[in-house]
């Protein structure tokens, strides 16, 4: 067996690049991996080995590092793919902090851009009530229903409201298929004709879906979100590309999404960014535009949106 030797010194000399000036990696290394500053150095210069732990928790926190270290051994062809499931609130919750930590990050660069499918109703507007929030949790753990929506801590509720107002704040692209609330209208119906949602939570539902059709109707007329993000939305109905996004800052390019098997999953693949922003753009050429666009293709959109709501 021929074992490829890593060079532990060359790959933290990638991370500092991608890093920039502004941040060591003797200090990245402190606060993501909660180790001491003598421990980092250890690393940083070899004299202490990594573990497998603390390089796939390096590589989930940079993954272009973890892609561009890969290129100095020549090993291909590689698509580094993080996988996110939610089994449980832990996890959730975890997945929640991270990408509080992404946007907060991202978010402080000018190159800042976020590219957002929507084929179902966006996962941002999930965060913007706590029902909603129990409610999309418990579809994607699978939990039974029967007994009312699973509760969520206030540290959970807390980031999830950040989010939330991240998601206003920041300048967006948007894709929609404008059926996507009717579908999400009937998934209602038919749950509380199954029994699987009570009756008293599904109507809480509608009413909390109707209050955000509302204030999607007012973004779209300002052409921002509530808290300043500019909005430009288009509409499809033939629709091919899965809910998800391409996010760009600094030097990253990351393209977020779900997939049958994970909540939500991101690469930092050129090739499969760049599928991604192909299928993109053949959408945009045939996609009504709503936002800035007239005030018959708005109120045209809304209703869609909106259904039998």
């Amino acid at each position: 067996m021929h074992l490829i030797p890593f060079d532990q010194v060359r790959f933290f000399a990638v991370l500092q690049e991608e890093l920039g000036d502004k941040v060591k990696v003797s200090s990245w290394l402190q606060q993501k991996l909660g180790m001491s500053k003598s421990a980092a150095f250890a690393r940083i210069k070899g004299h202490t080995h990594l573990t497998g732990s603390e390089l796939i928790t390096i590589v989930a926190h940079s993954p272009t590092t973890g892609q561009k270290g890969t290129d100095l051994y020549r090993v291909h062809p590689l698509k580094l793919i993080q996988l996110n499931q939610f089994r449980n609130t832990e996890e959730f919750d975890r997945y929640l902090r991270q990408m509080d930590e992404l946007f907060q990050e991202a978010m402080h660069h000018s190159n800042f851009s976020l590219h957002y499918v929507a084929r179902d109703l966006p996962v941002f507007y999930f965060l913007a009530h706590p029902l909603l929030l129990r409610y999309k949790l418990s579809e994607w753990t699978g939990t039974p229903r029967v007994q009312g929506l699973p509760s969520l801590s206030a540290s959970t509720l807390s980031t999830a409201k950040r989010l939330w107002e991240r998601y206003q704040e920041m300048p967006t692209t948007e894709l929609w298929n404008p059926l996507c609330g009717q579908r999400q209208y009937l998934m209602l119906q038919e749950e509380e004709a199954q029994g699987v949602l009570h009756p008293s939570e599904a109507e809480e539902l509608r009413q909390v879906f109707r209050s955000l059709y509302a204030g999607l109707d007012k973004w779209t007329k300002q052409r921002h979100k509530s808290l300043g993000g500019e909005l430009t939305l288009h509409s499809n109905v033939v629709f091919t590309l899965n809910n998800g996004g391409r996010l760009r800052y600094g030097k990253r390019d990351i393209l977020l999404g779900a997939i049958h098997n994970a909540q939500h999953f991101n690469s930092n693949s050129p090739e499969i960014i760049s599928l991604f922003e192909q299928v993109w753009n053949r959408h945009l050429e045939t996609a009504r535009k709503v936002c800035p666009g007239s005030p018959a293709d708005q109120v045209q959109f809304i209703q869609q949106i909106r259904g039998v709501l």
